[in-house]
């Protein structure tokens, strides 16, 4: 939805405006502090979902195939209790809200 957002703002050089603002926190983070916490963030909302979805390991902790992930692991329990899904959720539909507005008024926000 972050990518929707910005290409309707954005009049030039939307792959900029898309990564640049991430990139950028994540660089003066790092600078600031030593830190990599928005690095971490962005790489487990982009990567890490399936460890919070499924058990990845069986029933005797052998772990499990990752190309293969059978139903009988899914763990929908935990994954719709993660406060970062429902954040997630929250940032995608003000994300969306904002998007048609600008599309729709054809105006800055």
């Amino acid at each position: 939805m972050w990518l929707l957002l910005v290409s309707g703002w954005a009049r030039r050089a939307t792959f900029l405006w898309a990564a640049g603002p991430p990139l950028a926190l994540a660089a003066v983070e790092y600078v600031a502090f030593r830190t990599s916490y928005l690095g971490s963030l962005l790489r487990d909302r982009l990567f890490g979902f399936a460890a919070g979805a499924f058990d990845l390991k069986d029933k005797n902790g052998v772990p499990v195939d990752a190309h293969f992930i059978p139903l009988s692991q899914l763990a929908p329990g935990r994954f719709l209790s993660s406060p970062s899904l429902w954040l997630g959720l929250v940032f995608a539909v003000a994300c969306f809200a904002a998007a048609v507005r600008l599309r729709r008024d054809r105006e800055p926000i």
